[in-house]
């Protein structure tokens, strides 16, 4: 085990976490969630496999916020059936369970494309089912996730704390822009090595690639792809505050700046996966027209984007080096995408998933065995019907929570939006996910839009020899019958 100049920094936001509280936790965690091409720990007995700092985090998070006495409670009312994380938690149970036993099970009976880093190469094989390192790293990664979830959800109760997420989260949309930023002026300056202490993993970086002239754009994360998934959800969830007149100018003013950035990232990812995810909130806002329910922000998106697209089409057609700049990168990332070297190897990860379904008998082949490039195609192949059909019950009763009308209207727009966010990201991963893991943000987002309401304080959980000797309790832990002291 190697840790990481990196991950001594960590390490020290993580006991300023302790002492700041909560809400600086929240900011902390989700901008180190940004830090996807970064290792806080490099496991060199597991094939080199990272601990990303958002993991290391991750435990001082959970740490602080059990020290108060509504957490714990709160993550348990969290997975409590029907609500939402009971399907996370039985996903959980059954990934953890299948990672354990199934790669044992199935070995030598199918073919899979690893996700093992164990041996250096940068082609993956196509190998006998066997235990491998992955089955290790990523039921641990997607454990933490779900507890992630469970803590965001039991802090996130009442206006004031579920405003302390959204802001972070805005907080987050700011931090992606300057990574991106620093990103493409390094490469512009020839001084890329200052990126380098954030680009220190283990696993294969594409972050150099250029596509007619221009820098594919990364930020913090290994390749477009991820940045394009990612930078989809925080767009998705500035958009619809706007949307909603949730502190208009700010949203606004970030949801255009991501916008760009995913238009510059050359990604197809960032391509498709912002036209799905813009039509499915054109066919909400016009669904919320018709009910009487749409926001004038609403209103003006449903009126405004097609003669928006109609005059950008127009004004490209008076020039035609724009034009044809524009259909080769449309051509070359989004419709001809499939017939590109990229696209013939993903295509095969995702065949050879649903192969792995297959010869499992529809159990999957246990978390991290199968490599894929498609959400679906990885669940299948990892966890199976079982995983997939969890999973799709968890992001059902989300969005039926989220869209609750009988909740308190200062939160509403936030958990909506919070839906909205993790849509995108299911859309981004439906494109190139390549796992069942859709990340911290995710599930940080799940976890606020699946807050209970209330108001309840947060409040330290109490030192009981210190209660005794003020008369609180007696030494059994039962409040004193003849009334009571106070010092």
């Amino acid at each position: 085990m190697s840790l990481e100049p990196i991950g001594l920094a960590v390490l020290l936001a993580g006991f300023v976490c302790l002492l700041a509280g909560p809400a600086f936790s929240v900011y902390a965690l989700l901008v180190a969630a940004l830090l996807q091409s970064a290792a806080a720990i490099v496991l060199t007995s597991l094939g080199g496999a990272s601990i990303q700092p958002a993991h290391l985090l991750l435990l001082f998070f959970l740490v602080g916020m059990l020290r108060y006495a509504t957490t714990f409670r709160g993550m348990i009312e969290a997975a409590r059936p029907p609500n939402p994380g009971f399907w996370l938690v039985v996903l959980l149970i059954y990934a953890l369970i299948s990672a354990a036993f199934l790669p044992r099970l199935f070995e030598g009976m199918t073919y899979a494309f690893g996700n093992s880093r164990e041996g250096g190469g940068t082609d993956t094989p196509l190998l006998p089912l066997a235990p491998n390192s992955g089955n290790i790293t990523q039921p641990v990664y997607f454990a933490g996730n779900v507890v992630c979830f469970l803590v965001v959800a039991a802090y996130a109760r009442g206006a004031r704390r579920a405003n302390a997420v959204a802001n972070a989260v805005l907080f987050c949309c700011g931090a992606n822009l300057i990574f991106a930023a620093l990103d493409q002026l390094t490469a512009l300056t020839n001084t890329t090595e200052l990126m380098q202490p954030l680009r220190n993993a283990s696993y294969r970086m594409l972050d150099e690639g250029q596509v007619m002239g221009l820098k594919r754009l990364v930020g913090s994360f290994p390749e477009a792809s991820a940045y394009a998934s990612t930078t989809l959800g925080l767009f998705g969830f500035s958009f619809s505050l706007w949307l909603r007149h949730h502190r208009s100018r700010l949203s606004g003013l970030l949801a255009t700046s991501l916008l760009v950035s995913l238009m510059l990232s050359t990604s197809s990812t960032a391509y498709a996966g912002t036209i799905i995810y813009l039509t499915l909130v054109y066919v909400g806002c016009l669904l919320r027209m018709g009910q009487g329910s749409a926001t004038l922000n609403m209103s003006r998106f449903v009126f405004v984007a097609p003669l928006a697209a109609v005059f950008l089409f127009i004004l490209l057609q008076f020039s035609d080096a724009a034009w044809r700049t524009v259909s080769e990168v449309l051509d070359s990332f989004l419709f001809n995408k499939l017939a590109s070297a990229s696209g013939v190897e993903r295509a095969r990860w995702n065949q050879q998933a649903i192969v792995n379904f297959i010869d499992t008998y529809g159990l999957g082949t246990g978390l991290g065995s199968v490599k894929s490039s498609s959400f679906l195609t990885s669940a299948l192949g990892n966890v199976g019907l079982v995983g997939l059909i969890a999973f799709t019950a968890f992001f059902a009763a989300m969005l039926r929570r989220a869209g609750s009308g009988q909740i308190d209207p200062r939160i509403a727009p936030l958990r909506e939006a919070a839906a909205s966010g993790c849509i995108a990201l299911l859309v981004a991963a439906a494109l190139s996910g390549g796992s069942i893991d859709l990340g911290l943000q995710f599930c940080a987002l799940g976890g606020l839009a699946c807050a209970d309401p209330g108001t309840q304080a947060l409040t330290l959980v109490p030192n009981r020899a210190r209660m005794e000797s003020l008369g609180i309790i007696d030494s059994r832990g039962r409040a004193p019958t003849g009334g009571t002291s106070c010092a």
